[in-house]
């Protein structure tokens, strides 16, 4: 009987770990490689699931101006306003960034940080709003994003990596002094990933903004299975699979993809802001990142109604004036 028995749940743990590696596979290459992440105008409402948690990307109030940022970028690309530039990331990646250099420079800079299925295009509506100020904007293509090359992504890892070389090289080719990086959702986290990875941090570097960045990715992921499976025990087996697939393709694990584990190390005062009705990264979830003591000067930022993504949208004059604010007080 005992031996029946011993069989059985033989068979049962396997059986849940063999499901639990080919469902995370799946979902490893489904949801964090891709081919190319590119999206022109209008296309990004088309780029996520209709479900709760992407509700952001069908909010005209969010996409519609949005979108009309991105076509006015293009054209300013297309007419040559704005240049684009390249690196080699540390694993041999083709990157390409952007600098758009003001009418009257007031000696100041910011790299800007897309997120998700998106590209530097995509943050148009900052630009726009940083050009105004006298400002200049570098922007980037983060890998596997827009025109830069890979396939994978680690949720802030080797991309805020990335945006080492990026702010080394920009600070040089431009002769920065006076330098601010702000990131949206994955790119927040990126920025905030660099800021407490970079030892030394570059000089140029005087403060981060972050806009609804997740504190541990690994969450995030299993609320999105769950969604799925209904089921939390199933859903945190598919979400350890997955994180080994990571391993194994990337040699990165989900549980590493966590700027609220970090965030204590940033050099430089922060800047966070968040939406309180943020579905896809619940203001909930991020109290790793909004209850750890920051650097003096940092603020945290909670604007009423807005989703993910939505801090800006939502509240256009509050949002520019905490950055003048903070970025004022810092200089």
């Amino acid at each position: 009987m005992l031996l029946l028995f011993g069989i059985i749940a033989s068979l049962f743990i396997t059986g849940l770990f063999l499901f639990s590696f080919v469902a995370g596979t799946v979902l490893y290459f489904s949801s964090l490689t891709t081919d190319h992440a590119e999206l022109e105008p209008g296309q990004i409402t088309r780029a996520e699931p209709k479900s709760p948690v992407h509700a952001h990307t069908h909010d005209m109030k969010i996409m519609d101006p949005l979108n009309a940022a991105k076509a006015r970028w293009f054209e300013r690309y297309d007419k040559g306003y704005i240049h684009r530039h390249e690196i080699l990331s540390e694993d041999g990646l083709l990157l390409y960034g952007y600098c758009e250099e003001p009418e009257q420079p007031v000696g100041r800079a910011v790299l800007l940080v897309h997120g998700m299925l998106d590209s530097a295009a995509g943050l148009g509506y900052l630009s726009e709003e940083y050009l105004r100020r006298g400002w200049h904007v570098f922007s980037i293509d983060l890998r596997s994003h827009g025109q830069s090359e890979g396939t994978k992504r680690s949720m802030g890892i080797r991309e805020s990596r990335d945006i080492a070389g990026w702010v080394a090289y920009f600070c040089q080719n431009y002769n920065v002094n006076t330098l601010f990086l702000h990131g949206i959702s994955m790119g927040g986290a990126s920025v905030l990933m660099y800021a407490a990875g970079s030892d030394p941090l570059h000089s140029a570097v005087k403060g981060v903004i972050s806009d609804s960045s997740f504190a541990r990715y690994d969450e995030i992921f299993e609320r999105l299975v769950l969604l799925i499976v209904r089921n939390r025990i199933i859903a945190r087996c598919v979400v350890c699979g997955t994180s080994c697939a990571a391993w194994l393709f990337d040699r990165i694990k989900l549980s590493r993809m966590r700027p609220g584990a970090v965030i204590h190390l940033v050099q430089v005062p922060v800047l966070l802001f968040h939406g309180n009705a943020d579905v896809l990264v619940p203001l909930g979830s991020v109290q790793e990142l909004f209850s750890t003591k920051l650097k003096p000067g940092s603020q945290r930022v909670v604007i009423p109604d807005a989703p993910h993504i939505g801090p800006y949208f939502y509240a256009p004059e509050i949002y520019m004036k905490k950055i003048v604010e903070f970025t004022e007080d810092l200089l």
